[in-house]
């Protein structure tokens, strides 16, 4: 009955917190203004602890500076002395590529999973074309480059050992702007405005590399006459380009393959023309481009413009964590970068981390959602069950808690503490942040005491079966006044000077907790 109502009174309190909070919509809007540093000109994102881990880190790029934000702070990832042109990752490592103006280098740097980001390992190649894009295939990194000067673009291939330029082998011969290159399954599509002459012909502009050679992508359904942007948008390939013989005509904007057709998402906005740029988070496609300050979403089933014009183009977008990043880049040193929801909910910036605890000691746990979502109710909980304040608030016959419940800005980290902890206090820990918009959990951390555990009565490190027919002893007796009593009345966990049901209920959670 008592755990029926903290729930309701929990359930009430949300309620009464969410009505006070007047967040604005839960639809796309515009979260934070950020300016890291100067001359920014790319963003992309990284999840070094893989899927179901931390969040993913927002990436920002611009001259000689690489940012790294994880929602609530700022770290320098590196100093390469160029311009940074894109990011890609496989997970465990990222990878960008770069260009310098007037020398056309290019540049291609490791950093490891780790929090030790010193050094970039990478290397320099002297009269490359600028690098356009960067992504993982096979454990391999690929860079594409664009033409400049005397240079014919290429994609190369890096591992730590070194580059090998071309994909293919000695009879493939490659020419152009290599522009956007995509991973879908175990096929890798390259887009651009470029010729790859092979043994059985020429490709131009998108072609699809299956593992072993060079085809034509989509070959006899439109003619590519220049890709800008391409992504995997639910399965498909969705790109952004200009086609001939689309329906019998010249087409310019976002063409989805169907795998026999090419397809456009209909009704075609006015401004899919000047699409240069994609991003997908869930099944939500963005588009935008240099030559338009309209951000504009495909929900499945339609467009609609996603955002404001905003001062300045917009040279690079990318989506995660429920959220469009747009950098404007207006001239130096001008450029912004801007965080903007797409569905409003919140996300978890730090959730907390396992703590062992010794017996009577304080135990804090911490967590955060992202800043720029503010007003937000949160409960913390123990093994999935809302946790109170005050004594025995984690678990019957458990330490004191304090910050159990309350209301907080994103940015700001949520301590909840449970004084004089106890072995009955072990569990999983987590906390629930909500909003008008949606709830979003933490991750959990375990909570382990050693030491003092008013629970283990034979002193032997856990609570197990030895302890329970000690404690039926002394349940037996029940008075802790009785000259019956064993081992001082240890099993009155309560301190109410009674063995009773309620030290049973303290006693079976400990007991749970270690079996």
């Amino acid at each position: 009955m008592k755990a029926i109502f903290q729930l309701v009174a929990v359930a009430a309190f949300l309620s009464a917190a969410l009505s006070r909070i007047c967040h604005g919509q839960c639809t796309d809007r515009w979260i934070e203004q950020m300016t890291p540093k100067n001359d920014m000109r790319v963003v992309g994102f990284w999840d070094p602890d893989g899927v179901g881990g931390k969040p993913n880190n927002l990436l920002v790029g611009g001259y000689q500076w690489i940012g790294r934000w994880d929602g609530l702070a700022w770290t320098q990832l590196g100093t390469p002395n160029a311009y940074i042109s894109g990011f890609a990752t496989n997970g465990e490592f990222l990878s960008y590529s770069a260009w310098q103006i007037g020398l056309g280098n290019y540049l291609n740097g490791f950093f490891g999973s780790s929090n030790n980001f010193g050094a970039a390992t990478g290397s320099y190649v002297v009269g490359m074309g600028p690098c356009a894009c960067v992504v993982y295939y096979h454990n391999q990194v690929l860079i594409g480059t664009s033409a400049s000067g005397t240079d014919k673009g290429s994609i190369w291939s890096g591992t730590f050992a070194g580059w090998v330029k071309g994909l293919g082998g000695d009879t493939v011969q490659m020419v152009g702007d290599f522009d956007s290159l995509v991973v879908i399954g175990d096929s890798l599509i390259a887009g651009g405005w470029f010729n790859i002459t092979t043994p059985d012909g020429v490709i131009m502009n998108l072609a699809i590399w299956n593992g072993t050679n060079w085809q034509p992508f989509a070959s006899g359904a439109g003619k590519p006459r220049q890709i800008f942007a391409a992504v995997e948008y639910q399965g498909k390939l969705v790109v952004a380009g200009i086609f001939d013989d689309i329906d019998g005509a010249t087409y310019q904007g976002v063409l989805r393959w169907s795998g026999s057709v090419w397809e456009k998402l209909n009704p075609t906005p006015p401004w899919a023309w000047a699409t240069r740029l994609l991003a997908v988070e869930g099944d939500n496609l963005f588009t935008a481009g240099p030559a338009s300050d309209v951000i504009s979403k495909w929900d499945g089933a339609s467009w609609t413009t996603f955002a404001e014009p905003m001062n300045g183009q917009v040279s690079s977008i990318a989506a995660g964590n429920g959220e469009l990043i747009v950098c404007f880049y207006a001239s130096w040193p001008g450029s912004v970068v801007w965080r903007r929801a797409i569905s409003g909910i919140p996300w978890i910036a730090q959730s907390p981390v396992d703590r062992v605890a010794i017996g009577g000691t304080n135990t804090t746990f911490a967590a955060a959602v992202a800043k720029g979502y503010d007003g937000l109710a949160y409960q913390w909980r123990r093994n999935g069950i809302a946790i109170r304040d005050g004594a025995g608030g984690a678990a019957p016959g458990g330490g004191t808690v304090v910050g159990a419940i309350g209301t907080v800005n994103g940015g700001v980290l949520v301590e909840m503490v449970i004084q004089g902890t106890t072995g009955v206090d072990v569990g999983a820990y987590d906390v629930v942040f909500s909003s008008p918009c949606g709830t979003v959990t933490s991750g959990a951390a375990l909570l382990n005491v050693q030491g003092v555990n008013a629970s283990d009565f034979d002193k032997d490190g856990d609570v197990d079966d030895g302890d329970f027919v000690l404690f039926v002893q002394q349940y037996n007796v029940m008075l802790c006044s009785s000259g019956l009593m064993p081992d001082r009345c240890s099993a009155d966990l309560t301190k109410d000077r009674v063995v009773d049901d309620r030290d049973f209920v303290a006693f079976l959670a400990a007991y749970l907790a270690f079996n």
